[in-house]
């Protein structure tokens, strides 16, 4: 099972974290890798921005190559999404009981490093095994024992059930050599949920989009944070990490503007 952590109404509707929670998520998530966070937002405002992505981002909603979006599997395209209505929204990119986890993970002069959005479309097969990203250092002494440098939060906009598919995640393989063998691999887990969820993980964990069985697109918004000093050199030869105007820019909370001092800003 992913470890979970489920937000009391109280929680939700104050934006508040309990302190008990706070301290359970921080916990669960350094020895797993990985977490699932339920009720942070509501599924109405959920199907908002789904709707939105829909009809903004048709155009990657068929099976063709895109000069502006990278493919990562069969039938599966990593878009970045511009950050502006409805998705220029502090709810998304610095939801009230997601951040005070992220910054007791990652710092409270974390960033951005990546704003966008995984999209499987129906036949789309299972993707193989993989990191996001190259260890930093390449040693398999040194690498297990890092903390956390980079996490990704996803925001399902569909539900994730078992025939829309999963992410599946390698439980603890934060912690395992890069060269794990595939039969080596620790316990997998199912994130199946309703939306209004959001499922952190590690940048170091192994993890895999499920087939899409059903008949319409699986899109997920994500959000990548990061220490300040990384950089993702592996996902963004063909894209933007984070897309924002200068007319955007200034509807960020001052209190957010550092999340996006690295963004690429038009």
């Amino acid at each position: 099972m992913i470890p979970t952590i489920e937000f009391t109404e109280t929680e939700t509707e104050s934006g508040i974290i309990s302190p008990e929670h706070l301290k359970t998520a921080v916990t669960e998530y350094k020895d797993a890798g990985c977490l699932l966070l339920k009720n942070v937002f509501k599924p109405g405002y959920v199907k908002t921005l789904n709707d939105s992505f829909i009809k903004k981002y048709s155009q990657y909603l068929t099976d063709k190559n895109h000069d502006d979006a990278l493919q990562v599997g069969d039938k599966r395209f990593m878009v970045t999404l511009k950050v502006e209505a409805p998705f220029n929204n502090q709810k998304i990119y610095a939801n009230p009981l997601v951040m005070p986890i992220i910054d007791t993970l990652l710092g409270n002069n974390c960033i951005l490093n990546g704003y966008g959005s995984v999209v499987s479309l129906p036949g789309a097969q299972d993707q193989n095994m993989h990191y996001d990203h190259p260890f930093l250092f390449d040693d398999d002494e040194i690498d297990p024992l890092l903390p956390s440098y980079a996490i990704t939060a996803i925001v399902p906009l569909v539900d994730i059930t078992e025939e829309t598919g999963a992410t599946v995640m390698g439980k603890k393989t934060h912690r395992l050599p890069a060269d794990l063998k595939p039969e080596h691999g620790a316990e997998p887990v199912y994130p199946y949920t309703s939306t209004g969820s959001v499922i952190l993980m590690d940048f170091k964990l192994r993890h895999a989009g499920m087939a899409n069985k059903s008949d319409h697109p699986r899109a997920i918004m994500y959000n990548i944070y990061s220490r300040p000093w990384f950089r993702d050199s592996a996902n963004y030869g063909k894209q933007a990490d984070v897309q924002i105007s200068k007319k955007e820019l200034v509807k960020i909370p001052a209190q957010y503007q550092r999340l996006f001092q690295f963004a690429n800003v038009t």
